[in-house]
C-alpha cells in the first residue's frame, strides 16, 4: 500500500494480514489517516474512492464529496481569511465555521466496507484507535504539511490545544496524541455519522456562524457513479467522472498525448 505515513500503509497491511481484503484494508487505512496524517484525512473531510470488482472486472466510483449545506443561515462573520505559507509562496484560504460544508467521508467509509469488507467496521478502526490514544510519532514531511497550514491549526484555542500545544504545531520526531479523535472514531464505528453524538457536536458548534445542520447530514448519501474511461495503447484510463472535474482535465491531457 501507498499512503502518507508508514502507520498508514501497515494498518492496511495489519487488515490483510488478518484475513480481510482490499476493502478491510481500505477502511483500516482511512481510519489511521485521520491519526497521523490530520491535515490531510479526517472524519470531517470528504473524498473518492475508485472500485474495480475482481470478478466482474466492474469499475465504480464512490463519490463521498462534501455537499454545500442545505439553507445559508449565517453572515460574513463565520468566515476568517487566513494564509497558507508555502515557504516560496502563500496561497489565501478561509476557515470559520461558515466555510464548513456537509462531511461524506465517514458515509463514504460505511460504503466501501458494505461493499465487500468482511472484518467488522469497529474492529477495523480499532487500531487507528489505539493510535490516536497511546500517540504517533510526526514525521517530517506532516510537520511541513503542518506548518504550512499553522494559521487553521491555530485559529482557535480548542484547535490550537491539539495540534499546537505551547503555540508551535507539533514537530517532526513529537508523540502526537488525539484522544478526542479516539472517541470520536469509536462513536462513528458503533453509531456511523447521522444521528451520532459527532454530528450532534458538529452542528452545535456551526449553531454560532455556520450553515452545517442535522437535515445536511440525514440528507448526505454517498453516490455510485460510472468512470468516464479512455483506451490508450489497448489500455482503460478508468478517471473520475463529472461533476468532480479532475478525471476531465486528466483525459484531456492524456488525450493529448503522443
Amino acid at each position: 500500500m501507498a499512503a502518507g505515513h508508514r502507520l498508514t500503509a501497515e494498518a492496511g497491511a495489519d487488515a490483510l494480514r488478518r484475513g480481510g481484503n482490499a476493502f478491510d484494508a481500505t477502511v483500516a487505512a482511512l481510519a489511521m489517516a485521520c491519526v497521523c496524517e490530520p491535515v490531510l484525512c479526517a472524519p470531517g473531510a470528504a473524498g473518492f474512492a475508485m472500485i474495480r470488482d475482481g470478478a466482474s472486472g466492474k469499475v465504480s466510483v464512490l463519490d463521498f464529496f462534501a455537499h454545500t449545506p442545505l439553507e445559508r443561515r449565517s453572515h460574513e462573520s463565520g468566515v476568517r481569511g487566513v494564509d497558507a505559507d508555502f515557504g516560496t509562496a502563500t496561497q489565501a484560504f478561509h476557515s470559520g465555521p461558515a466555510t464548513v460544508a456537509t462531511p461524506g467521508f465517514f458515509d463514504g467509509v460505511e460504503a466501501i466496507h458494505r461493499m465487500g469488507a468482511t472484518i467488522a467496521l469497529d474492529q477495523l478502526v480499532a487500531v487507528a484507535v489505539e493510535a490516536a490514544r497511546a500517540g504517533i510519532e510526526v514525521t517530517p514531511f506532516q510537520h511541513h504539511l503542518s506548518k504550512v497550514v499553522r494559521a487553521i491549526l491555530t485559529a482557535t484555542a480548542g484547535v490550537a490545544e491539539v495540534f499546537a500545544p505551547g503555540g508551535a504545531v507539533v514537530a517532526a520526531g513529537d508523540v502526537f496524541r488525539n484522544p478526542g479523535l479516539a472517541d470520536a472514531l469509536e462513536i462513528l464505528a458503533g453509531e456511523g455519522f447521522r444521528g451520532s453524538a459527532v454530528g450532534a457536536a458538529c452542528c452545535r458548534v456551526q449553531a454560532d456562524g455556520g450553515h452545517l445542520t442535522a437535515a445536511d447530514l440525514d440528507a448526505y448519501e454517498t453516490i455510485e457513479r460510472t468512470p468516464l474511461t479512455l483506451q490508450i495503447d489497448g489500455s482503460t484510463i478508468s478517471l473520475n467522472p463529472f461533476p468532480a472535474a479532475g478525471g476531465t482535465l486528466v483525459a484531456h491531457t492524456l488525450d493529448q498525448l503522443d
